[in-house]
C-alpha cells in the first residue's frame, strides 16, 4: 500500500473537521446555557412619591423611579464596614422618614414599590463627596455598652446572613466564609 491519495486525504479531512465542528458547537451550547443562567438580574425601584434617593452598598444610584442591578445591592466584594447595607436599600426624601428595606429575591424579579411616610419633617440621608452616606457620630458609650453594641452587631450580622441563605442568594460556601470572618473580628 503506497501513500493516500489527495482524495482519500480530503475525504479524512472532512471527518476531522467535522468532528470538530460539532464539538465546538457542543461547547458554544453548554457555554451559552451557562451564561443564560449566571445573567445578572435588573430590579425596577419605585417610590410614592418619585424622587426619592436611592443608595445601596457601592452608593449612590439616582432617584426614584429608576433600574438597578441586583449586584448593586448584593457585589460579590465590599468592604466590611458596609456589611449592614449588605442586600439592602436605603430611600430617602426631604420630608419624609427614609426607609431601610432588605431585598429579596423575588424582590429583585418583581421590583419594589416603596411607600414613603411623609408626614414628618425629617431630613435626606446626608452623602459625602464620594456619594456615600455620612456616619452620624453617636454620644460615646462605656466600655460594657461598647461591647455590648459590638455582640449585637455581630448576632444582627449572623441573622442577616442565615436569610440570605434561606432565601438562596448566597451558597452554604459563602455562608460559612462570611462566618468565619465575622467570628475572627469578634476574636480581635
Amino acid at each position: 500500500m503506497g501513500m493516500p491519495s489527495q482524495h482519500s486525504r480530503r475525504i479524512q479531512l472532512a471527518g476531522v473537521l467535522s468532528i470538530l465542528l460539532a464539538t465546538i458547537g457542543a461547547m458554544l451550547s453548554v457555554t451559552t446555557g451557562n451564561a443564560a443562567e449566571l445573567k445578572v438580574q435588573r430590579i425596577r425601584i419605585e417610590s410614592t412619591p418619585a424622587g426619592a434617593a436611592v443608595n445601596t452598598i457601592v452608593g449612590e444610584q439616582g432617584v426614584t423611579p429608576l433600574s438597578i442591578t441586583e449586584r448593586d445591592i448584593y457585589p460579590n466584594t465590599y468592604p466590611d464596614a458596609k456589611v449592614d447595607l449588605y442586600g439592602k436599600v436605603v430611600i430617602s426624601k426631604s420630608g419624609c422618614k427614609t426607609v431601610t428595606r432588605r431585598v429579596t429575591l423575588n424582590e429583585i424579579k418583581t421590583g419594589l414599590d416603596i411607600r414613603l411616610d411623609c408626614t414628618e419633617s425629617t431630613p435626606v440621608v446626608k452623602l459625602d463627596a464620594g456619594g456615600k452616606p455620612q456616619a452620624i457620630r453617636k454620644p460615646e458609650q462605656s466600655a460594657t455598652s461598647a461591647t455590648e453594641a459590638l455582640s449585637e452587631r455581630r448576632l444582627r450580622q449572623l441573622k442577616v446572613l442565615n436569610e440570605l441563605l434561606d432565601d438562596k442568594l448566597i451558597s452554604a460556601e459563602e455562608e460559612q466564609s462570611i462566618r468565619k470572618r465575622i467570628f475572627e473580628r469578634l476574636n480581635q
